[in-house]
């Protein structure tokens, strides 16, 4: 059987609301974002059967998988924080918080940040700037 990957994206947060509130890093989600997440089910009823969560470690994401899919993690299914699906750009609203301090937001859910090196802050380091990783991702695309 075909394997089916879906992309969500997270919903409203106050970065969102606003110019002035891109300086603000790793937001949380307003209480629109979370009833976009909570209705996410109820909109694409094919969610209600995934095998695998994965999500961006930026707080905004990990609020709205949480809402967006109770009873999956109630039936043991965890997400995976993943940095390299983490919104990539030059503002702050994109910089994630630091490691210690999201896994201890998060602790009592269901979430693994195995894949999110130590010591390092979210949104930053190794990662190429959004003009770059384009470029390089299309260059790979031709060599496939």
């Amino acid at each position: 059987m075909p394997q089916t990957i879906h992309l969500v994206r997270h919903g409203e947060a106050v970065h969102n609301l606003g110019e002035a509130n891109l300086v603000l890093p790793d937001t949380d989600l307003t209480p629109l974002g979370e009833e976009q997440a909570r209705g996410l089910l109820f909109k694409f009823p094919e969610l209600a059967n995934v095998d695998l969560i994965v999500s961006s470690p930026l707080r905004r994401t990990l609020q709205t998988t949480l809402l967006a899919f109770p009873t999956q993690l109630e039936r043991g299914l965890q997400i995976v924080a993943l940095p390299e699906v983490q919104e990539v750009s030059d503002l702050n609203c994109d910089t994630g918080s630091d490691l210690s301090a999201i896994k201890a937001e998060f602790e009592h859910q269901p979430v693994d940040f195995g894949l999110v090196e130590p010591g390092r802050k979210m949104g930053t380091g190794h990662r190429e700037s959004y003009e770059k990783g384009r470029g390089s991702t299309a260059m790979a695309e031709r060599k496939a």
